[in-house]
Formats: structure tokens, sequence, C-alpha cells
């Protein structure tokens, strides 16, 4: 009886301990964890920089081969740019430099053009408020509207040049070269001066004829303004 009274109180006294154990082995194991979590965030920044770097030096890849195809498309055109110059230099025409603009109101108007409120320039280009190319003032002192004889202008778009054409209310450029590269969206200006005319609402298709391309511009000016601005005009006063 005394040895099984004996062990029972060893067992008992196990059993008591047996909690106490348990806790310092968690207490160890959460000291284990703060120390792994205080060494972590020590090591934080490093990682952040080490993620921000990976992200940095993707985008800079990025960035470079955007520069390399910007670059090759630049040197694809060196000779468009310079068959363009060559074209302005034949047919005498260059920026428009210091040029001086006046509004003026329009008097009267009629299908095709209207009489300025002034005297102006005869070959004088006209633009309205967006700074669009709206007509040119013909020999007699009214503006043909763009695309309507006077107003029947060379425009270049890209190398390509052709001729400016009214056709209802649409400007449409045509006697482009059938191999004419442009795309929609393309800036069409005038030749002589380099105005903006428009931009192209799609890629150019061939005439009925079949010789030549043309393309229709949207973003024009309207004809329908009471409001213009002339170029150059000679009598210098204000017409407004």
């Amino acid at each position: 009886m005394r040895d099984g009274l004996d062990l029972s109180r060893r067992t008992l006294r196990r059993a008591r301990h047996r909690p106490l154990r348990l806790c310092a082995i968690l207490a160890g194991v959460a000291a284990a964890l703060a120390a792994a979590a205080v060494l972590w965030g020590l090591d934080l920044p490093r990682r952040l920089d080490d993620c921000l770097a990976v992200r940095y030096e993707t985008q800079a890849a990025a960035l470079r081969q955007e520069i390399f195809v910007l670059r090759a498309q630049l040197a694809a055109h060196t000779d468009d740019a310079q068959e363009n110059a060559a074209l302005r230099d034949l047919i005498g025409s260059g920026a428009a430099k210091d040029a001086v603009w006046q509004p003026f109101k329009v008097a009267a108007r009629w299908p095709g053009g209207f009489l300025p409120g002034r005297e102006l320039t005869p070959g004088a280009a006209v633009l309205d408020r967006q700074g669009r190319f709206a007509g040119t003032v013909a020999q007699n002192g009214a503006v043909d509207l763009a695309g309507i004889g006077a107003g029947a202008v060379p425009c270049t778009v890209g190398p390509a040049l052709g001729v400016l054409t009214r056709r209802g209310d649409a400007l449409v450029l045509t006697g482009l070269p059938r191999d004419c590269a442009a795309a929609a969206g393309d800036t069409v200006v005038t030749a002589g001066g380099e105005h903006w005319v428009g931009t192209a609402a799609a890629p150019p298709a061939l005439d009925d004829a079949g010789l030549t391309a043309e393309l229709t511009l949207q973003d024009t000016a309207g004809g329908t303004d009471y409001l213009y601005f002339a170029e150059g005009d000679k009598t210098g006063q204000d017409g407004v």
C-alpha cells in the first residue's frame, strides 16, 4: 500500500507539472517567434528596397525599349523629311513666320464663300477661331472657302502632297500618290503656310479612276461663323 501510495503521489506531481512545462514551451515558442518577427522587421527595409528596385528596373527596361523603337521610327522617316523639305522648296512654300493675324467680321455670305467686313490682301490665308484653315482671300477681295476656288490649296499629310477639295460640307484631300501611307488621325496642313486643315478621318482610298488616292478630313473649319482671322491684312484697321 505504501508503495502504491507513493506511486500515485509521483503521478500526481507529474500531472501538476505538465501545465507548467506546457506554458514554458509555449513561452519559448512565443519568444522565438517574437525574435523572428524583430529580425524580419529589421530586414523589412531591405526587402522593400529589393522589391522597388526590381519594379523600377522593369519600368526602366520598358522605357529603354520604347526609346529604341522611337529612334528607329525617326531614323526610318529621315528620308521622308528630306523629301518633304525638297518638295516645299520646289513649290516655293514654307512655314509662315512673324505673320500678323487680324480679326474681321463677315459682311455677306453665299455658298462657297463670304465677303469680309474689311479689305484683305488677296492670297492671304483665313483661319477660324480655333486656328483651322478656313479659306483664302481671292483676287476680288472675297474669301473662298477651303477647297473652293482660291481655297483649293495644296496640302500635305506626312510626306504626301495633295489638293484640298470641297464636296458638299466635307473636305477631301485629292491627288495623293497611290502608295500614300497616311493613317486615320494624321494631321493635314497647307503646303504654303503649314496651317492646320484637319485630320484624316480614315486611311486613303483610290479615286474612281484608280490613278491617285484621296482621303476625307475631319475636325475642319466651318464656313458659317461670323468671325475669322486674316493673315497679313494691308489696311491694319480694326474691322471687328
